[in-house]
Protein backbone atom coordinates (compact mmCIF):
# COMPACT_ATOMS: atom_id res chain seq x y z
CA UNK A 1 0.00 0.00 0.00
CA UNK A 2 1.47 3.52 -1.12
CA UNK A 3 2.16 6.05 1.47
CA UNK A 4 -1.04 8.15 0.04
CA UNK A 5 -3.35 5.11 0.72
CA UNK A 6 -2.47 5.20 4.72
CA UNK A 7 -2.91 9.28 4.54
CA UNK A 8 -6.18 9.22 3.24
CA UNK A 9 -8.21 7.20 5.79
CA UNK A 10 -5.83 8.76 8.57
CA UNK A 11 -6.95 12.50 7.38
CA UNK A 12 -10.60 10.94 7.55
CA UNK A 13 -10.60 9.74 10.72
CA UNK A 14 -9.46 12.60 12.09
CA UNK A 15 -12.04 15.26 10.14
CA UNK A 16 -14.69 12.80 11.95
CA UNK A 17 -13.17 12.71 14.98
CA UNK A 18 -12.73 16.82 15.10
CA UNK A 19 -16.55 16.90 14.07
CA UNK A 20 -17.60 14.73 16.32
CA UNK A 21 -16.06 17.03 19.46
CA UNK A 22 -18.00 20.23 17.72
CA UNK A 23 -21.21 18.64 18.79
CA UNK A 24 -22.97 20.79 21.16
CA UNK A 25 -25.25 17.83 21.86
CA UNK A 26 -22.39 15.32 23.29
CA UNK A 27 -23.86 16.11 27.10
CA UNK A 28 -26.41 14.21 26.66
CA UNK A 29 -25.28 11.11 24.82
CA UNK A 30 -25.40 7.88 26.26
CA UNK A 31 -28.95 7.93 26.45
CA UNK A 32 -29.47 10.34 29.32
CA UNK A 33 -33.15 11.36 29.85
CA UNK A 34 -34.04 14.81 29.91
CA UNK A 35 -36.90 17.16 31.14
CA UNK A 36 -38.79 19.61 30.06
CA UNK A 37 -37.55 22.11 31.68
CA UNK A 38 -33.38 21.00 31.17
CA UNK A 39 -34.72 20.73 27.36
CA UNK A 40 -36.27 24.68 27.42
CA UNK A 41 -32.92 26.12 29.21
CA UNK A 42 -30.33 24.02 27.11
CA UNK A 43 -32.03 24.86 23.62
CA UNK A 44 -30.26 27.49 21.69
CA UNK A 45 -33.94 27.43 19.68
CA UNK A 46 -37.45 25.90 20.59
CA UNK A 47 -39.66 26.22 17.48
CA UNK A 48 -43.11 24.72 16.08
CA UNK A 49 -43.58 24.37 12.58
CA UNK A 50 -43.82 21.97 9.63
CA UNK A 51 -41.12 19.97 7.31
CA UNK A 52 -40.54 21.81 4.40
CA UNK A 53 -37.43 20.50 2.47
CA UNK A 54 -35.28 17.26 4.04
CA UNK A 55 -32.08 16.18 1.82
CA UNK A 56 -28.87 14.62 2.48
CA UNK A 57 -25.72 15.88 1.59
CA UNK A 58 -22.31 16.63 2.40
CA UNK A 59 -21.10 19.31 4.94
CA UNK A 60 -19.71 22.64 3.47
CA UNK A 61 -16.64 22.98 4.72
CA UNK A 62 -16.01 19.04 5.58
CA UNK A 63 -16.75 17.45 2.48
CA UNK A 64 -16.15 13.95 3.88
CA UNK A 65 -19.07 14.51 6.61
CA UNK A 66 -22.29 13.45 5.66
CA UNK A 67 -25.12 15.40 7.04
CA UNK A 68 -28.96 15.96 6.85
CA UNK A 69 -30.45 19.77 5.54
CA UNK A 70 -33.49 20.53 7.24
CA UNK A 71 -36.19 23.29 6.61
CA UNK A 72 -38.91 24.22 8.96
CA UNK A 73 -41.76 26.65 7.97
CA UNK A 74 -42.19 28.32 11.16
CA UNK A 75 -45.43 28.49 12.98
CA UNK A 76 -44.16 29.82 16.09
CA UNK A 77 -40.76 30.44 17.88
CA UNK A 78 -41.03 29.58 21.13
CA UNK A 79 -37.13 30.00 21.70
CA UNK A 80 -34.91 32.54 19.21
CA UNK A 81 -35.16 35.13 17.01
CA UNK A 82 -38.34 35.31 14.67
CA UNK A 83 -38.03 33.94 11.81
CA UNK A 84 -40.41 32.61 8.78
CA UNK A 85 -38.38 29.55 8.38
CA UNK A 86 -35.28 28.50 10.24
CA UNK A 87 -33.06 25.44 8.28
CA UNK A 88 -30.17 23.72 10.31
CA UNK A 89 -27.96 20.71 9.44
CA UNK A 90 -27.83 17.73 11.85
CA UNK A 91 -24.95 14.98 10.95
CA UNK A 92 -26.18 12.18 9.41
CA UNK A 93 -22.72 9.71 9.60
CA UNK A 94 -23.14 6.15 10.95
CA UNK A 95 -21.41 7.19 14.60
CA UNK A 96 -25.34 8.83 15.11
CA UNK A 97 -27.78 7.21 13.09
CA UNK A 98 -29.88 6.81 15.96
CA UNK A 99 -30.46 10.60 15.61
CA UNK A 100 -34.06 11.92 14.39
CA UNK A 101 -35.43 11.72 10.73
CA UNK A 102 -37.37 14.17 9.70
CA UNK A 103 -40.33 13.71 7.11
CA UNK A 104 -42.14 16.59 4.40
CA UNK A 105 -44.96 18.14 5.83
CA UNK A 106 -44.45 16.66 9.51
CA UNK A 107 -45.90 18.93 12.01
CA UNK A 108 -43.25 19.41 15.03
CA UNK A 109 -42.08 20.83 17.97
CA UNK A 110 -38.20 21.44 17.81
CA UNK A 111 -35.64 21.89 21.24
CA UNK A 112 -32.84 22.57 19.07
CA UNK A 113 -29.12 22.88 20.83
CA UNK A 114 -27.23 25.71 19.55
CA UNK A 115 -24.99 25.05 16.47
CA UNK A 116 -21.78 24.18 16.81
CA UNK A 117 -18.76 26.03 15.28
CA UNK A 118 -19.15 23.77 12.13
CA UNK A 119 -22.95 24.83 12.40
CA UNK A 120 -24.27 21.96 13.55
CA UNK A 121 -26.85 20.74 15.64
CA UNK A 122 -29.70 18.34 16.61
CA UNK A 123 -32.86 18.12 18.99
CA UNK A 124 -32.02 18.15 22.88
CA UNK A 125 -31.08 14.45 23.92
CA UNK A 126 -31.60 13.18 20.78
CA UNK A 127 -34.77 12.16 20.09
CA UNK A 128 -36.34 13.61 23.27
CA UNK A 129 -36.39 16.83 21.41
CA UNK A 130 -38.22 16.48 18.15
CA UNK A 131 -41.95 16.00 19.34
CA UNK A 132 -44.57 15.43 16.68
CA UNK A 133 -48.18 16.52 16.63
CA UNK A 134 -51.09 14.39 15.91
CA UNK A 135 -54.42 13.57 16.83
CA UNK A 136 -55.43 11.47 19.86
CA UNK A 137 -57.50 8.50 17.90
CA UNK A 138 -59.45 8.32 21.55
CA UNK A 139 -59.91 12.15 22.22
CA UNK A 140 -59.48 13.77 18.88
CA UNK A 141 -57.41 16.29 20.69
CA UNK A 142 -54.14 17.90 19.76
CA UNK A 143 -51.44 15.96 21.22
CA UNK A 144 -47.14 16.09 20.75
CA UNK A 145 -44.87 12.80 21.39
CA UNK A 146 -41.48 12.83 21.42
CA UNK A 147 -39.45 9.46 20.21
CA UNK A 148 -39.32 8.36 23.70
CA UNK A 149 -43.11 8.30 24.28
CA UNK A 150 -42.63 11.06 26.40
CA UNK A 151 -40.79 9.38 28.97
CA UNK A 152 -40.03 11.40 31.93
CA UNK A 153 -40.74 14.39 30.68
CA UNK A 154 -42.37 16.23 33.81
CA UNK A 155 -39.40 13.88 36.04
CA UNK A 156 -36.99 15.21 38.25
CA UNK A 157 -39.00 18.81 38.62
CA UNK A 158 -40.52 20.02 41.45
CA UNK A 159 -44.48 20.38 40.09
CA UNK A 160 -45.68 22.42 43.25
CA UNK A 161 -42.43 24.90 42.89
CA UNK A 162 -43.30 24.75 39.42
CA UNK A 163 -46.74 25.68 39.19
CA UNK A 164 -46.33 28.72 41.59
CA UNK A 165 -43.33 30.26 39.75
CA UNK A 166 -44.52 29.42 36.49
CA UNK A 167 -49.03 30.88 37.57
CA UNK A 168 -49.75 27.39 35.60
CA UNK A 169 -53.53 27.31 34.94
CA UNK A 170 -55.87 24.31 35.31
CA UNK A 171 -54.96 22.85 31.96
CA UNK A 172 -51.26 23.20 32.31
CA UNK A 173 -51.47 21.58 35.87
CA UNK A 174 -53.57 18.61 34.40
CA UNK A 175 -51.11 17.91 31.60
CA UNK A 176 -47.98 18.16 34.47
CA UNK A 177 -49.57 15.99 36.80
CA UNK A 178 -50.76 13.49 34.19
CA UNK A 179 -49.52 9.69 34.89
CA UNK A 180 -46.98 8.33 32.62
CA UNK A 181 -49.68 5.63 31.22
CA UNK A 182 -51.51 9.04 29.98
CA UNK A 183 -48.62 10.87 28.84
CA UNK A 184 -47.25 7.64 26.36
CA UNK A 185 -50.61 8.97 24.60
CA UNK A 186 -49.37 12.53 23.70
CA UNK A 187 -49.08 15.87 25.84
CA UNK A 188 -52.03 17.69 25.12
CA UNK A 189 -50.69 20.41 22.55
CA UNK A 190 -51.89 24.10 23.65
CA UNK A 191 -50.77 23.35 27.58
CA UNK A 192 -47.54 21.64 26.39
CA UNK A 193 -46.77 24.95 24.25
CA UNK A 194 -48.04 27.10 26.67
CA UNK A 195 -45.82 25.80 29.69
CA UNK A 196 -42.43 25.87 27.19
CA UNK A 197 -43.36 29.25 26.50
CA UNK A 198 -43.31 30.36 30.13
CA UNK A 199 -40.49 28.19 30.85
CA UNK A 200 -38.67 30.12 27.89
CA UNK A 201 -39.60 33.57 29.82
CA UNK A 202 -38.66 32.54 32.94
CA UNK A 203 -35.31 30.88 33.24
CA UNK A 204 -34.52 31.23 36.50
CA UNK A 205 -37.92 29.91 37.60
CA UNK A 206 -37.15 26.81 35.04
CA UNK A 207 -33.50 26.18 37.16
CA UNK A 208 -35.61 26.80 40.52
CA UNK A 209 -38.57 24.01 39.78
CA UNK A 210 -35.05 21.49 39.01
CA UNK A 211 -34.80 18.91 42.01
Amino acid sequence: MTRSKYIQPFAISLTLLFILSQFTFSTFAGGRIVNVAEMTMVAGRVVHGRVVAVRSGLHPQQPNVSVLFVKIQVIEMLKGAPAPEISFMQYAGGSFSHLPQYRLGEEIMLFLYPESRLGLTSPVGEGQGKFVARNDVRTGRRVLLNEQGNYALFDRIDKARLRTELSLNKAEREMVEQPLTEMREGAEFSAFRSVVRKLTANPKAASLSLQ
